[in-house]
Order: structure tokens, then sequence, then C-alpha cells
């Protein structure tokens, strides 16, 4: 008898596993697309500002070429030596308050620039300003004094750079490339040569002007603005240099930073009429929803 009850349960077992053999399997892929629709589903989270990508590699060989710019023998023409002067005299001027005279000055300087019609010389002109204004810098975080070559090659840079944070416990908080293309930027805009080809700057170097002034605002002293007005002032700027960047996202990101779901609501959904897919769109759709539950929980009275 026992050994007929033994073969029983044996017989029971073997039936039972042909049962549920494979049901593992089986249980794992029903479970793929349970996974993929929880991957998919808009979830509310709190927009992340976007950052504009760099190419690492492009940027170190920005710097490269700036160096070697400037290690060229060849001397200054005269003519670039006088825009040189009127660079230096405008930003003496702006560093001391004298909006008259760095007016003045920056006049000269795109007056100059415009009857040199050549843009070698200025490409060799700014390259050893801006050899100059790094050294400067080094000077500053070395000593904490501020020389007058920093205010003449910077202007009022020293100021907005404490007043925005940027310099903090003797060290100023950019890297070399950073400091190269903020300088660069602005030499540009103060010597009216933004559209020479060999003068304006890449995409790839405003992306990386842009998204160090995104991580750091750039504060005035004399007016001081909040965090998210001064990221959304560039956000234009930044995508007409880069097509590519989420700028509707980035509104979004920065209208529910200030608690106007509203508009966060508006531009979110802007970016994903544009852009159904892609790579940012799920960010978005989280966005949009999280925005959608802060707007209606702010107005439940």
């Amino acid at each position: 008898m026992a050994a007929v009850k033994k073969r029983v349960s044996a017989w029971a077992t073997i039936r039972w596993k042909r049962h549920v053999e494979g049901w593992g399997l089986g249980l794992f892929t029903l479970s793929i697309p349970v996974l993929a629709l929880g991957l998919i589903l808009p979830r509310p989270a709190i927009p992340l500002l976007p950052l504009p990508h760099v190419d690492r590699a492009e940027e170190h060989a920005s710097l490269v070429d700036l160096l070697g710019q400037v290690g060229e023998n060849s001397p200054l023409s005269f003519e670039a030596r006088q825009i040189g002067e009127a660079v230096r005299l405008h930003g003496w001027a702006s560093a001391t308050g004298n909006e008259t005279v760095a007016s003045q000055q920056a006049a000269r300087a795109q007056q100059l620039a415009h009857q040199l019609h050549q843009g070698r010389p200025l490409v060799q002109l700014r390259a050893v300003q801006t050899h100059l204004f790094l050294s400067a810098l080094a000077g500053w975080e070395a000593t904490g004094h501020t020389s007058r070559e920093l205010l003449e090659l910077g202007g009022d840079f020293a100021a907005r750079a404490r007043a925005s944070g940027w310099f903090r416990q003797g060290r100023l908080s950019m890297t070399l490339s950073e400091r190269a293309v903020l300088f660069e930027a602005r030499w540009n805009r103060l010597v009216g040569v933004e559209d020479i080809p060999t003068l304006a700057l890449s995409q790839n170097q405003w992306c990386v002007y842009y998204r160090f002034l995104l991580e750091h605002p750039l504060q005035s002293t004399s007016s001081p603005h909040d965090r998210e007005t001064l990221q959304l002032s560039y956000l234009g700027a930044l995508a007409r240099h880069d097509p590519s960047y989420p700028v509707d996202l980035a509104r979004g990101a920065l209208h529910y930073r200030r608690a106007n779901y509203s508009a966060a609501i508006a531009s979110l959904r802007a970016h994903l009429e544009a852009h159904p897919d892609g790579p940012w769109a799920l960010r978005a759709r989280n966005a949009l929803a999280a925005a959608v539950l802060a707007r209606d929980a702010s107005s439940t009275p």
C-alpha cells in the first residue's frame, strides 16, 4: 500500500509540474509590456533645467588653437594695437564707472575694426588679449588683488564675478575654457566683429558660454534679479545658436520653479507639440503632469 501511495504521489507531482512548466518564462514575457507601459506613461516629476550639450573634445581643441595663436611670432600691426588700446580704455572706464568714456572707446574700437577690413590681425589681437586676461585672472586668484590689467581687459568682470558668486574663497568657479569663451564673447561684442567668420564663436563655444551662465547666472551689481529671471533671459539666444536645444522644455522648468504653473504648462505643451517623440519627450510629459498637479493644488481653496 505504501508503495502504491508513493507512485500516486510521484505521478501527481509530475502532472503538477507539467501544468506549471514554462510559467516563469510566460510571466516574464507578460511582464515586459507592463514594464514598458510604466516607462512611457507620464509620472509627475519636478522638471529639471536641461543644459546645452558641450563637445568636450572640440572644447579642448578650441583652447589649444587659442594658445597656438598666442604663440605666433608675428608682431601686432599698428591698426590692431590701436584697437587693443581702445579695448583697454573701454575696460578701465567701465570698471571705474565712467560710462561716457566707455561708450566712446567702444565706438572707436568698432570704427577701427571696420576700417581694418582684415580678420587675421583681429584674430591675433583677440588671442593675445585673451591670454593676458587669463593671466590676470590667475593673478587675482593667487593674490586677491584686482590688478589694473584685469580691469582694463575685463572691465567690471571682477565686480560682476563677486556679485554672481563666481569668486569665493579666492577661487574663480570657471574652467580655463569658460574663462576664455566668456572673454572672447564680450570682446567680439565690444569690437563689433561677432559676424566675421574667422572671429565668430562656434556653436560648441556658445554652448560652453550658455551652459556656464545657466548654471551660474550673471548678476548685476546695481540691479540684482532672481535666478530664474536671468536664466530665462538666456534661452532665446541659446536656441538661436543651438537649434537642437529644447528651449520650451527649459522655459517650462524655469516657470515651474517660479510657481508660474500656467506658463509652465503652456511651454511644456508647446515642446510636446513640436517634439512628441525624442530624447526629451518623456521628461516633458512627466514635467507637464507635475505642473498640472501643482496648478490644481495651488488653485484649491
